[in-house]
Formats: C-alpha cells, structure tokens, sequence
C-alpha cells in the first residue's frame, strides 16, 4: 500500500502520539478503588487509551481502514466505561462482568442523561461512530470502494480525512484518560490534565 504519494500526515501523527503518551503519564502510578464498578469502569477506559495508541500506529503505517475500524471500537469502550462508572447498578455490573451489557445507543441516553454537561459533545461523537465507521467495522461497501481509484490499486483517502481519524482517536483517548483519573485517588490531576488538552485541541486541523 503506498499512500505516501498523496497525504503527507507525519508530523500529525507525532503530534498525536505525543499527546497520548502526555495523557498516559498522567495514568502513572495511580490508585483505583477495587469495587467492581470502578474496577469495570477502568478496564474498559484501558482499553479505549490502547485502541488510541493502535489507532495511531496504523495511520503511520498507512493502514487507514483498519484505523477507521478500530475508531469504532475505541468509542465504544469509552461508552462501556463512562456508562459502567456513572449509570450502572450493581446488578448490571455483575452482568457485564458475565459478558452481557445494555445496547451502545441505550448507554449512550443514559449518559447524556446523567452527564447533561458535555452531552452534545458525546451527540456529536455517537453520531460519527454509528454512521460511516460502522461500515469499516463490518467491511461494507464504503470501506471498500476506498481501497482502490478509478485507474489503479491505491487508496483513494484525503488528507483530512486522515486528520479527523487523528482528532477522533486523540479526542476519545483524552475522555478516556480522564475517566480513569476521575476513578482514582488522583483527582487533583484533573484540572491539569484539561489545561494540556485544551491546549492540544487548539491546533487547527489542515483542510485538505
């Protein structure tokens, strides 16, 4: 696969990558409660701040629907997270540990409706996850008409688009970290922690 040729998106990705590996020394050495919801909570946020370094190897290394894909998944472990720490009752904590969990979308309501103050944010953020990335999830058509052009074997991706998977992951990857350290004994490392991001997101993304 040679994508160089058409999108130019390394110092991006080193951006990116900086920023994830700033959210994770914010993570170091921090205590979580053992109670099962924290515990759950924590594990699922884990998961969503490794999809985000993945998400971003595999843009450096070109293999953009694959990231694409895994956009998907990490959202939906921060989803699990946030919706395991502020909604869940015990009972449906046992049950997820037992591998049964509610609907993405009904999670999604009942964290909006909980957490009323970034909810468009999530709006914005569910939105982009149930539509066109769900698609490179399940290989649909979508994903595939972007493996080839017209005349020849190359991926047909912009640049822009390459920087929103980017922005994506970052801006998941930073809720997630969050999380955990709102699960912690570490908590104030918070405001901290929102001052490095909003500074981060500050830096426009280059249109195409």
């Amino acid at each position: 696969m040679d994508a160089k040729s058409s999108i130019v998106i390394d110092p991006h990705v080193a951006a990116s990558h900086d920023f994830a590996a700033a959210l994770d020394a914010f993570l170091d050495a921090l205590t979580i409660t053992r109670d099962a919801k924290s515990r759950g909570s924590c594990a699922c946020m884990r998961l969503a701040r490794e999809h985000h370094f993945a998400i971003i190897k595999l843009v450096e290394v070109f293999a953009y629907a694959s990231a694409l894909a895994l956009l998907r998944v990490q959202y939906e472990a921060f989803v699990r997270g946030t919706w395991i720490r502020d909604c869940a009752t015990e009972a449906e904590v046992l049950k997820f540990q037992r591998g049964t969990c509610k609907d993405l979308g009904d999670m999604v309501t009942e964290v909006k409706r909980k957490t009323g103050a970034w909810a468009d944010e999530l709006e914005v953020l569910h939105k982009k996850s149930v539509g066109g990335l769900s698609d490179y999830v399940h290989s649909g058509s979508r994903a595939a008409s972007k493996q080839i052009s017209f005349d020849s074997f190359e991926p047909t991706y912009c640049s822009n688009e390459i920087y929103e998977v980017l922005r994506f992951a970052d801006v998941v990857g930073f809720h997630a970290a969050l999380g955990i350290v709102q699960l912690s004994e570490a908590t104030d490392l918070e405001p901290e922690l929102v001052q490095k991001a909003a500074c981060y997101f500050k830096i426009p993304i280059p249109n195409a």
